[in-house]
């Protein structure tokens, strides 16, 4: 929770695990069974993620059911095959006409996976067509998920050359779940909004459009003067002066009530909106 709703670390730098989970194939004992799981292909690709995750996620912080139903979530709404949203493809090495000594070997669909000797993975089944969505989905949703329990909202700060963007926004836009109505229904109202930035007349007009055109009162793009990276360091530079401030307050709270924690919470209170970097 502490990585996915910080942005950056305390240093300024990215989060990493301390360690990584054996997958070895012969360890039983630990997560060695996964890998005859895996290979039997009979599990979708959402319960794969979920395996995954459950290495690195404790259960006190998100429950079975409740990981399992953000994975399901993340990894079949808005895909064209819910059931396959990342088809890996089977090709058949075979010889150009004319020349036999394989050195040239092109590689044609295939159906048989028995008969093929290379596979590709299509990564751009998602609602923008592109890979981020795999990544943007899951973690809005996990965003989502810890926002609503400690009743806090957070503001994406996002700077994009054509690609994170509109697989942040769809991916917000999609979990608000026609927010308008939710909210004034007092149903489930999402915790989420979002700022997207992009560099102007650097990104396609496809890119631009699906910026553009959602509907959701949850979303704000806007375009700034300069190169793709150069919003980088504001955008940093503004998290870690939110940071400060955090602290700061927490400070003055403590200190204001003689050193020991207030009856009442200023932080959930006032500290509605966080800023987080994507």
């Amino acid at each position: 929770e502490e990585a996915i709703c910080s942005g950056y670390a305390s240093d300024g730098g990215l989060y990493i695990p301390q360690s990584l989970p054996s997958l070895n194939n012969n360890d039983n004992d630990n997560n060695g069974h996964f890998w005859n799981q895996w290979s039997s292909s009979s599990l979708s690709y959402w319960e794969v993620a979920y395996d995954l995750l459950r290495m690195f996620i404790s259960v006190k912080e998100i429950p079975n059911d409740d990981l399992r139903n953000i994975c399901q979530q993340s990894f079949t709404e808005g895909f064209e095959n819910a059931n396959d949203p990342v088809p890996v493809i089977p090709l058949k090495k075979k010889n150009k006409k004319g020349e036999g000594d394989g050195s040239d070997d092109i590689y044609d669909d295939h159906d048989h996976h028995a008969d093929a000797s290379c596979f590709v993975v299509e990564l751009f089944h998602g609602p923008t067509f592109c890979f981020k969505d795999l990544g943007m989905r899951v973690l809005v949703r996990f965003l989502s998920y810890f926002l609503t329990k400690r009743q806090k909202q957070m503001t994406l700060l996002v700077s994009t050359t054509g690609d994170t963007g509109p697989a942040a926004v769809r991916a917000v836009s999609d979990d608000n779940n026609n927010d308008d109505n939710s909210c004034q229904n007092n149903n489930y109202c999402s915790p989420l909004s979002i700022l997207v930035h992009y560099p102007h007349n650097q990104i396609s007009t496809f890119q631009r459009r699906q910026l553009t055109t959602v509907h959701s009162k949850r979303v704000k793009v806007a375009t700034f003067e300069g190169g793709g990276d150069d919003m980088d360091w504001p955008i940093k530079q503004l998290l870690n002066e939110s940071a400060e401030f955090n602290n700061n307050k927490k400070k003055k709270n403590n200190n204001d009530s003689g050193g020991g924690k207030s009856d009442h919470n200023d932080d959930d209170d006032d500290d509605d909106n966080v800023e987080k970097g994507a």
